[in-house]
Formats: structure tokens, C-alpha cells, sequence
């Protein structure tokens, strides 16, 4: 088990939405994440999606 509070890390966020008339609303995430400060550091790539689409009464 890794303790995650122990690791000096640089954390890079990018985040894009679009609303898009009639059809809803469209986002994109992208994150980098790497570990500092030592011999083999492990870089982390995440990427996400996400759409949100509301119904009118």
C-alpha cells in the first residue's frame, strides 16, 4: 500500500466544456500527474469525458 500524502508530485489540470444548442452540454478533462524528487518518477495521464443533457418541464 502506497501512502499517497508521503509523495511531492506536480499536478497539471486542462479542462474544456462546450454547450451545444439542443443537445446538451460536453466537457473534457485532461490531467498529468508526475512524482518529484526521486530516480524513477511515475507519470500519471488521465483523461475524461463528460456530457449533461437537461430535460425542459
Amino acid at each position: 500500500m502506497v501512502n499517497l500524502k508521503s509523495k511531492e508530485r506536480v499536478t497539471l489540470d486542462f479542462n474544456l466544456s462546450c454547450k451545444i444548442k439542443n443537445f446538451g452540454k460536453v466537457g473534457v478533462l485532461y490531467r498529468m500527474e508526475k512524482e518529484l524528487n526521486i530516480d524513477f518518477p511515475d507519470v500519471t495521464n488521465i483523461v475524461g469525458l463528460k456530457y449533461t443533457y437537461r430535460f425542459k418541464n
